[in-house]
């Protein structure tokens, strides 16, 4: 009896106050869940937070002249989805066709309808399965089939009731070349789908400039992929690249590469180089070196050919050098242009060596360089002094980088003058022993040509940025420096008086005369040395530097030949590089509208 009463009690209590109370803290719970769900901080185990990155534009760079010289083309990375063949049609979204889709991603990749259907439904991926700690075999979600560059993948955004959810694109760009090889060396090329500068050139040096800064977007996906936008949380838009400007001409350029080129091909040489350089300022107008390649295409090509050989190859100048050797005597004040050596007759021994030469007898020192003698310009280094004559070589930038501003450029080898064994001097008088690189040549001849003040060459002119309100800043400017002057004015004066009669009848270049023009110049010819020492006896590099008009020059052409040969023709400088200088001389004066100095009927 007493225990019923109990219970009767108990279960009183249940129903009136206990349900209620159970009801009540149910209910609570929900209301605080809901509460967490919509206004916590927390995310549903469903989502995941990620970070997706916006790559900037690179920026385009430009010759002097402000034509495009590489620039980028918009495309898209193209992958298919092999889950989307299970969505049924609705009324808003038709069911995927795999069969179009493949057929159409296969076009456009420039693949097999096979190989795309295949790759689609073959292609597995190994996972780690947390749950059973073992790894398995999965198919992904996307496969990604290629890239397109064709405009006409549009259609795969525009027709979205064939490929609707079945195929997806991701925007991509590359880099293009509208000049193709002309610039190869100057520019480098890119790599990669981020674009990154690579080889030596413009695109190098100025990656970073070039490349802007990414964007990225801070935000959450649900587990199925799409972002949920609403939960978005940052937002940084991308600073697109910098322009940059070069102080090369495209058609100076042009000049330079297709004469250039034809001269390689006629001589059957193995490779050539040739440099324009302004000479009051250093600006380079034009550089090339062949053989070349294009930029787009670099993969195609060994290393070797990627390399500017302009500035990161040295050779024995030959020649060319006896115009630095006479400038240094002469502005020591130990010779002047009549002063006689006597030559005597060939061949001369000095110092273990022996030298021959095509003048003999009494020459002046005009004569030197007109006939291009070998004894006499060894008999002036001698003159000079080791130490005298070392010091003018660095004067005038030998044995040093030029700062040019590409990567990549050698110093050249000139050992100090302590260790010249006694025919060093004589050696080097006439451009053997020393190793320079063509920038390095081309330079030291603007420096006489420019009055004796050696500039610093650059190929950069400016590199412009968008501001925020979509104004272009400069933000980087290249101006003309003198860097030294190892000769007077007075003394260039007489180097270029002298290096006149190299062009007249008589001296060693007169193929090298431009028509209206006095032009400036030496010849050169090397032997090739050999990787373990020593000379090639049949391989040469032949050579021809000048500017115009020579009492006020304007610009220094360089044309470098490696290994010309052609039957019945001599391989000198004179002979095989001389012409093709005068062939870019007289078109880049025409260009740049230089007035002629010398009447055509006065000339030699």
């Amino acid at each position: 009896m007493h225990l019923r009463r109990v219970l009767k009690a108990i279960s009183a209590w249940v129903r009136f106050y206990g349900i209620p109370t159970g009801l009540t803290c149910w209910f609570g719970l929900v209301v605080v869940r809901l509460v967490s769900l919509h206004a916590g901080d927390r995310l549903p185990r469903n989502n995941i937070r990620y970070r997706s990155e916006t790559p900037a534009v690179r920026g385009v760079i430009y010759d002097r002249g402000g034509n495009p010289i590489a620039v980028n083309e918009s495309g898209w990375k193209i992958y298919l989805d092999p889950q989307a063949e299970n969505r049924k049609a609705t009324r808003k979204r038709p069911a995927p066709d795999p069969i179009a889709s493949c057929r159409r991603v296969a076009e456009l990749c420039g693949k097999s309808f096979d190989s795309v259907y295949t790759d689609l439904y073959t292609t597995n991926r190994v996972v780690y399965d947390a749950e059973n700690g073992s790894f398995v075999t999965n198919r992904p979600r996307y496969v990604v089939q290629g890239r397109t560059f064709d405009p006409s993948a549009i259609d795969l955004i525009e027709n979205r009731d064939l490929y609707i959810n079945n195929i997806g694109l991701e925007p991509i760009l590359r880099r293009i070349y509208p000049q193709g090889s002309r610039f190869a060396h100057v520019l480098g090329f890119t790599t990669g789908e981020r674009l990154v500068g690579q080889s030596g050139g413009i695109e190098q040096r100025y990656d970073h400039e070039l490349r802007g800064t990414d964007g990225y977007v801070l935000g959450v996906r649900s587990c199925n992929g799409p972002e949920i936008r609403s939960r978005r949380e940052t937002t940084v838009n991308p600073i697109d690249g910098a322009s940059v400007y070069l102080t090369i001409d495209h058609n100076i350029q042009m000049v330079v590469h297709d004469a250039l080129e034809r001269a390689v091909a006629e001589w059957s040489a193995e490779g050539g180089r040739a440099i324009v350089e302004k000479v009051d300022t250093g600006e380079i107008l034009a550089m090339v070196s062949l053989p070349d390649f294009d930029p787009a295409e670099w993969e195609d090509v060994p290393p070797e050919t990627r390399k500017n050989r302009t500035i990161t190859d040295q050779y024995d100048p030959g020649s060319t050098m006896k115009a630095i050797t006479v400038a240094a005597a002469l502005n020591e004040g130990i010779v002047t242009p009549e002063s006689v050596y006597d030559i005597g007759n060939s061949p001369w021994r000095y110092g273990g060596g022996t030298l021959r030469d095509h003048a003999t007898g009494l020459i002046d020192v005009q004569t030197i360089i007109m006939k291009s003698s070998n004894i006499g310009a060894a008999k002036v280094a001698l003159d000079l002094g080791n130490k005298t004559f070392e010091r003018y070589l660095r004067a005038f930038g030998f044995a040093a980088q030029t700062e040019i501003d590409l990567p990549g450029e050698a110093r050249g080898m000139l050992p100090p003058s302590e260790r010249w064994e006694p025919i060093k001097p004589t050696r080097i008088a006439i451009g053997q022993g020393i190793s320079v690189t063509p920038i390095q040549m081309v330079n030291a001849y603007a420096t006489i040509a420019n009055g004796g003040h050696r500039m610093r060459p650059y190929v950069m002119q400016r590199v412009v940025a968008k501001g925020a309100d979509g104004r272009e800043e400069v933000i980087i400017r290249n101006s003309p420096k003198m860097v030294a002057r190892p000769i007077k004015a007075e003394t260039a004066a007489k180097m270029r008086k002298m290096l006149t009669t190299v062009v007249q009848p008589g001296g060693t270049g007169r193929r090298a005369r431009v028509d209206g023009y006095t032009v400036a110049g030496k010849t050169g010819t090397a032997q090739m040395a050999k990787p373990g020492g020593g000379y090639y006896d049949h391989n040469h590099w032949a050579s021809f530097i000048g500017f115009l008009p020579a009492d006020n020059p304007v610009f220094v052409v360089l044309v470098l030949l490696d290994n010309p040969v052609k039957p019945g023709k001599s391989h000198d400088g004179g002979v095989s590089a001389a012409p093709v200088f005068a062939e870019i001389a007289a078109a880049t004066a025409q260009y740049l509208e230089i007035p002629i100095d010398t009447p055509q009927e006065e000339q030699p």
